[in-house]
């Protein structure tokens, strides 16, 4: 089997979509006028004797790691195997084969959602942080006067929430500062959501799919705030939005407030749809970090896919500003899966030292490469 991992061309549309047809729609054929890629789509095929077996999107992402550090991602999507074509190693070579394709564009880290985890961790990849999914019926839903006033946005409106939302993404690690593509993406594409927002300026909103009947579940696809009264403000609409359904489920991060504060009999709450991380370049990781304090520290890191983010590393820091380059030894050592954890930083660096998922013989880069890497809640709030 001659089998070719490369990126995707012009020439491969046929045999692009026809993968995605099965794989994604049934076998319902895409239009001729269907985009294959829109403009923050990377595109690769799996091409085995000059046929296309497997296809993968990688998306152009920004995500936080904190208030001041981004990291540009491919967000993996849209993998697929033609059925004729599985269990005979397509896909593991092509999730294989994008890692020097997404370096090479520049991308630092990957994240994608996993239809099994264990599968992917064979490439490198590793679950950082966690989302629940919230879910009760209105009778149990807390009574929430709303302290601000709420109100429902024109469609496609996102400009005007695209502050709060980026207020609160800065709280978090992984959380995806989203382009016009992405916008489009995430707040529902061609059948947009309904935007309702609290406070003015916005304190938070919700982006929800209205249900067309009474007596059902009403998912609500996102809630964001920024401030005490935003989230209340939120939480009464989300309760509102449930008075003539069964159910409500909506999605908070792992310091979910709440589950700290309005828990009771009858709710349920689920890690739900976890998203992994991979580090691509490891040097170029580092060096995105906006650090406070200065420090140094070395490191190796043991990855079979992508050896070039083996080092050792010198990594030295001061004020907003990371220096890496090649050292003779490290004092710490780790494989790509641990540091790619460490670098999102759920769970933190610390955790992973204490598990002995990463090994020392230099107890003061340790402590060192703990300040640089400080523990952070992680959080992606788009579905890709």
């Amino acid at each position: 089997m001659g089998l070719i991992i490369r990126p995707y061309e012009d020439r491969d549309r046929d045999g692009f979509a026809a993968v995605r047809s099965v794989v994604y729609r049934g076998g319902e054929p895409i239009a001729p006028d269907e985009p294959m890629l829109r403009d923050d789509g990377h595109g690769s095929v799996a091409e085995v004797d000059g046929n296309i077996a497997g296809v993968a999107v990688g998306l152009d992402m920004r995500v936080t790691r904190g208030p001041k550090a981004e990291l540009r991602c491919a967000g993996v999507a849209s993998v697929g195997v033609s059925p004729e074509y599985r269990t005979a190693g397509v896909g593991a070579a092509l999730m294989r084969g994008v890692l020097p394709q997404y370096r090479e564009l520049g991308f630092q880290v990957a994240a994608l959602y996993p239809f099994r985890d264990s599968y992917y961790r064979n490439f490198g990849y590793e679950v950082g942080g966690t989302r629940y999914r919230i879910s009760c019926s209105p009778s149990c839903f807390p009574r929430i006067q709303a302290p601000l006033a709420n109100r429902m946005l024109p469609a496609r409106d996102h400009d005007a929430v695209r502050g709060c939302y980026e207020s609160f993404a800065r709280r978090y690690s992984g959380a995806n500062l989203r382009g016009e593509t992405m916008w489009w993406r995430q707040l529902g594409g061609d059948t947009p959501f309904t935007l309702y927002t609290a406070g003015d300026p916005i304190q938070a909103y919700v982006a929800v799919r209205l249900v067309e009947g009474f007596w059902e579940e009403q998912e609500i696809r996102e809630v964001v705030w920024i401030t005490e009264e935003g989230y209340l403000s939120a939480l009464a609409l989300v309760g509102s939005l449930g008075v003539n359904q069964d159910r409500l489920s909506w999605h908070e991060p792992g310091d979910s407030p709440f589950i700290s504060r309005f828990w009771d009999h009858g709710v349920e709450a689920k890690i739900d749809r976890q998203i992994m991380w991979r580090a691509l370049d490891v040097p170029n990781c580092l060096r995105a970090l906006s650090p406070e304090g200065d420090g140094e520290a070395s490191l190796e890191v043991d990855d079979q896919e992508l050896p070039e983010n083996r080092g050792p590393w010198r990594v030295r820091w001061k004020e907003g500003c990371v220096e890496v380059e090649n050292s003779p030894s490290a004092g710490l050592a780790m494989d790509v899966r641990t540091f790619s954890q460490a670098l999102i930083g759920e769970p933190s660096f610390d955790t992973l030292l204490r598990d002995s998922r990463v090994r020392t013989t230099d107890e003061q880069s340790a402590k060192s490469f703990a300040r640089l890497l400080t523990p952070i809640r992680a959080y992606c709030l788009d579905f890709f």
